[in-house]
């Protein structure tokens, strides 16, 4: 993608590739990536979420699910000795059920357009400010890292 930026949290230092902004992190932080929330949970479960850009989502064998992107969490019944063999038919119906990627809402509806959120994105930092299109096209989908 060119004339693409990744910009340093830390810093706000503007990197020319995601792998770039990985090394920036790690030499010059001391970090690649950066703990976003820990929540304790009431419960006693195996519980794994961690925001990193540019990054896809995955499932570890324990039954913890990663997600990358942001999205909210819902808790699930799976256990990961139950779903062993089976996460590939368990990701094709999620994505079957909820659109995945910024391609699938070609049509933005008027509500979402006039959202008031979009308002503060004039506050934020330019490079944020230039993914309100792709932000709008992929509200209510599993997103796509794209």
């Amino acid at each position: 993608m060119a004339n693409r930026f990744y910009t340093c949290e830390t810093c706000g230092d503007e990197i020319k590739s995601p792998i770039g902004l990985h090394n920036h992190r790690k030499y010059q932080h001391g970090y690649n990536h950066k703990v976003v929330a820990v929540i304790p949970l009431p419960d006693c479960e195996d519980v794994y979420c961690l925001s990193v850009p540019e990054y896809g989502n995955f499932a570890l064998k324990a039954g913890v699910f990663v997600h990358n992107c942001g999205m909210a969490a819902v808790k699930m019944p799976f256990k990961g000795d139950r779903i062993e063999g089976k996460l590939k038919k368990i990701r094709l119906d999620i994505e079957a059920a909820i659109p995945v990627g910024f391609s699938e809402n070609k049509e933005i509806e008027k509500d979402v357009d006039n959202w008031q959120g979009w308002r503060s994105f004039k506050d934020l930092h330019r490079g944020v400010q230039n993914l309100k299109g792709k932000a709008i096209k992929q509200l209510g989908s599993l997103g796509g890292g794209k």
